[in-house]
C-alpha cells in the first residue's frame, strides 16, 4: 500500500528494507556495490556533514539539534573540563560542528533564503516526508527534502562547490541526480501527489555562497525512467536469488573514450 509518513526518524527510514534512490545509484554500478552500501554504510564525508547541517538549519530550524564545539585548549585542565562538559551536554545533538562550520552554514542558509524563488518554495511546506510504495512488485522508499505548500513540485536541497550550470550538470550526471528526480516523481505519483518534477536548490559551500535553482530536462528524465525500470528488475532478481554479483564474469572488450584518442 502506498503512503506518506511525516516525522519518521531518519534512522527508522534507513532501516526500512526497501529500494531507495541511493540504492539505485549503487545498483547502477553493480549489485555487489549495492550490497556493500547496505551492509556497511560509509561514514559521512566533511562535505556530506556540512550538507546535513545546512539541511537542518534551513528545513527543520525548530527541531534540528546541533552543538558548536567551544574554543578551549584541551591540553590544559580547564580546557579538558570545558570540553568534557560540552560532550556531556551535546549527547543528543544531530550534528556537532566547529564555530567556523557554524558560521559557514549560517551564511549558506542566509544565501538560500535571500534567493526569491528559493524563499518562495520554502515559505510553507513539510520537511523530510517519507514515501512508501511498490514498483513492479518491489517495495520502494523515498524521502523528500521538502514538500512545499501551493506548488506541485518536490524540492531537494544540495550543497556544492560550484552551482554554475556547467559544473552542476557534471555533478548531476556523476551522482545520478536524474535517477533521484525520476524516482521521487514515481514516488509522488504512486502516493497520490501526482507526478511531480523536482527542483534542486543548490548553494555553494564557499563565499559568496551563490545559489541556483535547476530542473532536469525531459529527455534525461525519460532516459532515467528506462534505466530505473531495468534496475528495479535487477534488484528483484538479486533479492529472489540472494545473488549480488559485481562486474561481468567474462573477459570484455574495452573501448577507450573518444577524448583519449
Amino acid at each position: 500500500m502506498s503512503k506518506l509518513i511525516h516525522d519518521l526518524p531518519f534512522a527508522e527510514y534507513l532501516a526500512l528494507d526497501r529500494l531507495s534512490s541511493s540504492g539505485l545509484k549503487a545498483l547502477a554500478r553493480s549489485p555487489a556495490h549495492y550490497r556493500h552500501a547496505v551492509m556497511t554504510p560509509s561514514k559521512p564525508s566533511p562535505a556530506q556533514a556540512l550538507g546535513t547541517h545546512v539541511h537542518g538549519l534551513i528545513l527543520e530550524p525548530e527541531t534540528y539539534r546541533f552543538a558548536v564545539v567551544p574554543e578551549c585548549d584541551r591540553r590544559t585542565t580547564i580546557g579538558k573540563g570545558v570540553y568534557a562538559a560540552f560532550v556531556d551536554a551535546s549527547k543528543n545533538a544531530d550534528v556537532i560542528v566547529t564555530q567556523d562550520q557554524w558560521d559557514e552554514a549560517q551564511a549558506m542558509r542566509d544565501a538560500v533564503m535571500a534567493h526569491p524563488y528559493a524563499r518562495a518554495l520554502l515559505a510553507g511546506g513539510k520537511p523530510e516526508v517519507t514515501a512508501l510504495w511498490s514498483e513492479q512488485g518491489v517495495d520502494c522508499k523515498a524521502r523528500f527534502d521538502w514538500l512545499p505548500d501551493g506548488y506541485e513540485i518536490l524540492v531537494d536541497l544540495k550543497t556544492a562547490q560550484s552551482a554554475s550550470p556547467e559544473e552542476f550538470a557534471r555533478s548531476a550526471h556523476k551522482y545520478f541526480y536524474d535517477y533521484q528526480a525520476c524516482f521521487y516523481g514515481m514516488a509522488s505519483e504512486a502516493c497520490g501527489l501526482g507526478k511531480r518534477s523536482m527542483v534542486f536548490i543548490v548553494v555553494e559551500s564557499e563565499a559568496p555562497f551563490a545559489v541556483a535553482l535547476y530542473m532536469i530536462d525531459d529527455e534525461a528524465m525519460e532516459s532515467a525512467r528506462y534505466k530505473i525500470d531495468e534496475l528495479i528488475e535487477k534488484y528483484d532478481e538479486c533479492k529472489r536469488t540472494n545473488s549480488y554479483p559485481g562486474y561481468s564474469q567474462e573477459i570484455e572488450i574495452l573501448t577507450l573514450p573518444r577524448w583519449s584518442r
